[in-house]
């Protein structure tokens, strides 16, 4: 049966190393996932509507704008007065509103950790907008099996190939609040600085209609995201440049609307 969320929560901080642990439900059976370094969470088995029922997330001696997001409201308030000092723990119980609020923005992840196979991949909320994630992509495998075409003939052009390309669709209502196409292309490039070193990544390719506002960003924990912009050469287009070393651990892509005045 359907599991029942009494918004019972429970918030621990270990200063060493610096993790947020949060339990929101204690129920079996569960799936854990660690979904990169630094992030960890389990969702209910028959829970798939519901918020994740335990949260791990390394913040350091500080709170990153992510984890803001994604703890926003009873949470992030215990999260804040928290860390920072020593280790301790507080309970506190969430009205129904936040725990279908803190469904919503997880949404992506439980829909990651939870389905079986490849399946379309759903929006979550965030802040004032939409977010989605897309794991399993191979993007370092393409990082590391690419083969970029002739060098360029000035130092300072990038070197991508069409052949390259891969493509995904974004959510329906992500896609139309960032005035993109659903259609959204990515391919590894390799980039030669004008003092001949090189830096490799991945460049991220939609169609806007007219004006994007969307961001994109590998989910590795750095937090960083990146807006598209338009290339005068390939008009009705916009990029965004993703770097990123063919040696790291195999991140997923992460899309959201940008919010207004940020």
């Amino acid at each position: 049966m359907p599991t029942a969320w009494d918004g019972y929560a429970r918030v621990d901080y270990l200063p060493a190393p610096g993790r947020l642990q949060v339990t929101l439900h204690t129920v079996e059976p569960t799936v854990h996932r660690r979904l990169r370094d630094g992030l960890a969470c389990a969702f209910a088995v028959d829970g798939r509507a519901g918020p994740p029922t335990y949260v791990e997330i390394d913040v350091g001696d500080g709170l990153t704008y992510d984890t803001r997001v994604l703890l926003a409201g009873p949470l992030l308030d215990i999260a804040v007065d928290l860390v920072g000092d020593g280790p301790a723990s507080r309970e506190t119980r969430l009205p129904p509103a936040q725990v279908a609020a803190l469904a919503r923005r997880w949404a992506p992840y439980r829909d990651f950790v939870l389905a079986p196979a490849p399946a379309p991949v759903r929006s979550g909320s965030w802040a004032d907008g939409l977010w989605a994630v897309f794991g399993g992509l191979g993007l370092v495998r393409a990082l590391r099996a690419f083969v970029p075409p002739p060098e360029p003939a000035h130092r300072g052009d990038e070197v991508a190939a069409e052949e390259h390309w891969e493509w995904l669709e974004l959510p329906a209502d992500l896609a139309a609040a960032a005035g993109v196409d659903r259609r959204v292309g990515w391919a590894p490039y390799r980039d030669v600085a004008l003092d001949g070193t090189a830096e490799t990544g991945f460049m991220i390719m939609a169609v806007p209609a007219p004006v994007a506002r969307l961001l994109v960003g590998l989910d590795d924990g750095s937090g960083r995201w990146v807006a598209f912009a338009p290339d005068p050469e390939t008009p009705g287009q916009v990029f965004a440049d993703l770097p990123c070393g063919p040696d790291v651990a195999e991140p997923a892509l992460r899309f959201r609307t940008e919010e207004e005045g940020r």
